[in-house]
């Protein structure tokens, strides 16, 4: 499998987000918060089976270029580690999204956190996530 994140992989539509936020599982990390949901897949073969999408609030970190950064950061940390996910879930006929929350409220001194702790974050939730998955299949 290939280590790439491609544009039909990312959750899209108001409808999707309204879906995943009301109808999801919570998972918190010590940065992140991620929201799982499971949903019919329909029958085009366009629709993946897993879907993802990054958020930064506004008011946690004010400056664009750190909420840019830890954006990148995640969908990085996602791109490395989401084999696991892959190879832990049977091809089901329904469509899994995920939407990862950056939580972490920066204060002046602290610096963003690094990739290596953003990357353990969601590595330890992709985890939680299959777990989860394998008791709901």
């Amino acid at each position: 499998m290939r280590a790439t994140l491609k544009k039909s992989e990312i959750l899209r539509g108001k409808k999707n987000f309204e879906h995943l936020v009301r109808n999801s599982k919570k998972f918190e990390g010590k940065f992140l918060r991620c929201y799982v949901a499971i949903q019919l897949r329909e029958e085009h073969h366009s629709v993946k089976q897993i879907v993802v999408a990054f958020s930064v609030s506004k008011k946690l970190l004010a400056k664009a270029v750190d909420r840019n950064k830890i954006r990148r950061l995640m969908r990085e940390s996602y791109r490395l580690n989401k084999s696991i996910l892959f190879t832990q879930t049977p091809e089901l006929s329904k469509q899994i999204q995920i939407l990862f929350v950056y939580t972490f409220p920066r204060k002046q001194d602290v610096p963003l956190p690094s990739f290596a702790s953003i990357q353990d974050d969601i590595k330890r939730i992709i985890e939680t996530i299959t777990t989860f998955i394998g008791e709901r299949v």
